[in-house]
């Protein structure tokens, strides 16, 4: 599931409270991994307020993951990382615009930012927790162009909600 917003302003908050809900009574939409290039939540609103649910219900299924580029004043998204209850993975904002624009038109992504720096796979890589760690659904590779190193990065193709 991709949300696509540069302020909390625009993010689709009932959306996500319905998506919630539909799961509740359905179990379905379930293990969605959410990729954005901004963090739809603050305190108690959005993301964070489903995190807070899915804490205090200690249902699990609903989210898989998030590849956010900042988590922000979201202290139960926050939670869920820290508790390694869901996959953590942060793209910096240019990284994950390029991303997505290179999923649109199919081409890899490769990059110089984040080379020697915690997102470098010679380092931490993307990965925010032990469960990202473990099942890299969103991957950050060195490889090598005409001799010069850069990162590439991938993560499981977008899919839609049913």
């Amino acid at each position: 599931m991709r949300f696509r917003a540069l302020t909390w302003q625009q993010p689709p908050e009932y959306i996500l409270i319905k998506l919630y809900e539909k799961y509740r009574e359905t179990g379905h939409p379930r293990d969605l991994l959410i990729v954005t290039d901004s963090l739809p939540a603050s305190r108690g609103r959005g993301l964070d307020l489903v995190a807070e649910r899915m804490l205090i219900d200690g249902d699990f299924g609903f989210i898989r993951g998030f590849m956010i580029t900042f988590f922000g004043v979201a202290p139960s998204l926050q939670r869920l990382v820290i508790e390694n209850r869901v996959e953590a993975y942060s793209f910096p904002i240019g990284v994950a615009t390029r991303w997505f624009r290179s999923v649109a038109s199919g081409t890899p992504t490769i990059t110089k930012v984040g080379l020697g720096t915690f997102l470098d796979p010679r380092q931490d890589g993307i990965y925010l927790n032990d469960l990202a760690r473990e099942r890299r659904t969103c991957r950050v590779e060195l490889v090598s162009v005409n001799g010069d190193e850069y990162l590439s990065t991938t993560a499981q193709s977008l899919g839609l909600v049913d």
